[in-house]
């Protein structure tokens, strides 16, 4: 058998006149009077925003409203990392608080502005860094097949490697010179295959050819020129600023004649 409704009167939440049952321990306590549980609820929560408006402070560091704790009205900041916020960038100095790029932890590193710029403080390890780096995916420079072998790395065989320093005439050596192989099964540097055409004999271990514009793989005859002894590295400097020369040259000729045409003819 159901108790008899002892209350009689208007929800607290939604106005609505209602008669229900509630227990003698409600009645003295200041509960809720509602009409549902559903209303209850509501009024609950409705009655405590009010409460939290009341609790709202501004953090002194961050300058976000928060809801500070029961007892401690003259709290100022929002958590522990805004309290001890000064503390650290006080203890800090020179030290700068940085963001890595892999993990996007924050972490302290003793770095100047120049430093900065240079690209250093990417990353807070060497484990982010390389994990970073290696999902990056490389391609073979020759052929263009995904790499599978790790950072650094440009060729994906040696297949390919070769191919990628051959030349017409053969291949480029460590050194930079092409070395090639001639009608008898011979391997000869190119260079030195090419001033004993022009001379029409083999050439002398002694005798050297040197390469005027000081590139190695540049065999043309007029580039290249012979040396009884060993020659130091390098180019002259009249084989460097030689078309620099007879520019200026012809650039001054060329001036006068408009000046004084009578003079030069």
């Amino acid at each position: 058998m159901s108790n008899a409704p002892n209350y009689f009167g208007k929800c607290m939440y939604c106005g609505k006149e209602f008669s229900r049952y509630i227990p003698t321990s409600d009645l003295v306590k200041d509960v809720p009077r509602c009409c549902s549980t559903s209303c209850k609820s509501k009024y609950q929560w409705k009655d405590r925003k009010l409460k939290i408006s009341d609790r709202l402070k501004k953090c002194k560091y961050c300058g976000k409203e928060f809801v500070h704790c029961k007892g401690h009205k003259d709290q100022k900041f929002c958590s522990l990392e805004c309290a001890n916020a000064p503390a650290v960038e006080k203890a800090l100095g020179n030290n700068r608080v940085l963001k890595c790029k892999h993990c996007k932890k924050e972490f302290i590193r003793d770095l100047t502005d120049k430093e900065l710029k240079q690209g250093k403080g990417k990353y807070c390890s060497r484990e982010c860094h390389n994990t970073h780096i290696a999902w990056k995916q490389l391609y073979c420079e020759q052929c263009g097949k995904p790499l599978k072998r790790g950072y650094g790395e440009k060729f994906c065989s040696k297949k390919c490697w070769g191919l990628s320093i051959r030349s017409e005439n053969g291949h480029i050596n460590p050194q930079g010179y092409i070395l090639m192989t001639v009608g008898d099964g011979r391997r000869v540097l190119h260079h030195r295959y090419v001033m004993e055409q022009m001379l029409g004999r083999e050439l002398f271990d002694f005798e050297k050819v040197h390469h005027k514009n000081g590139k190695r793989a540049d065999n043309e005859p007029e580039n290249l020129e012979l040396w009884l002894a060993g020659h130091p590295a390098g180019q002259r400097l009249q084989d460097i600023y030689r078309k620099d020369v007879e520019r200026l040259a012809l650039e001054n000729y060329n001036l006068k004649k408009q000046l004084n045409p009578r003079i030069l003819g």
